[in-house]
């Protein structure tokens, strides 16, 4: 099997990386006095929205965490600087189960395992590559797939569990990950190695294996790509 390529997990680097450089020259320039105008350009809503936007087009605007921080970044922008009436932000919450909605509806179904189903059991995947999403609720996941390529998972609002335990792959897979308010726990075996290009924003991430000392390199590595924001990974072996 060829060893994938990780153009991807680098283009969205740069993404984010460019959201990082302009946020710290909008942050300089207020601490230098410089006056920009209009000012609400150097507000934290502002950054927000920003945030979303790169969050958007790193998922081709096929997913709904970053319309979600846009609208909130929005919502705030419009109470703080063009006096939105407070009440109408009882009009938020709606607004995003609705967002959430359109993405399930819209977003294409074709070869997709979704997270959310009417039962929380552990289901099985016998596929060597994931397409699968969690928005407001919460399931569990085991791959027996030994041509594991890895895939993408997107939770939002809700929280997953991915077995990898029975799983097996050469050399290297790449796991794209997008958390908006969520969590995801991956469970893998303790000799692979786990190697994060996450971008964070108010998020954490924590590796609760014990790794047995090795005498070689680990012939196994699943890269964990992507964004979290307002949420976490936990990544425990068996």
């Amino acid at each position: 099997m060829n060893t994938p390529k990780h153009t991807h997990g680098r283009d969205q680097g740069r993404w984010f990386g460019l959201f990082f450089i302009i946020l710290g020259i909008a942050w300089m320039m207020k601490k230098l006095g410089i006056e920009v105008e209009p000012k609400w350009l150097l507000t934290w809503p502002s950054a927000l929205i920003l945030l979303g936007f790169f969050i958007a087009i790193k998922q081709k605007f096929r997913g709904a965490a970053g319309f979600i921080i846009m609208l909130i970044g929005g919502f705030f922008l419009a109470r703080n600087e063009f006096g939105l009436p407070h009440n109408l932000g009882m009009l938020i919450w709606p607004s995003i189960l609705i967002i959430a909605g359109l993405s399930i509806l819209f977003k294409p179904r074709k070869k997709k395992d979704h997270f959310c189903s009417s039962s929380v059991e552990e289901e099985n995947i016998d596929r060597s590559k994931l397409d699968v999403s969690s928005v407001f609720c919460g399931s569990k996941k085991r791959v027996l797939s030994k041509e594991f390529e890895g895939g993408h998972i997107s939770a939002v609002f809700g929280g997953a569990e991915l077995n990898l335990s029975h799983a097996d792959f050469e050399k290297e897979a790449v796991l794209d990950v997008s958390i908006l308010f969520g969590g995801l726990k991956i469970i893998v075996p303790a000799n692979w190695e786990v190697k994060t290009q996450l971008n964070t924003v108010a998020a954490g991430i924590e590796d609760k294996r014990y790794i047995p000392p090795m005498e070689h390199s680990p012939e196994k590595t699943l890269i964990l790509s992507g964004s979290i924001t307002f949420g976490g990974i936990e990544i425990v072996s068996h």
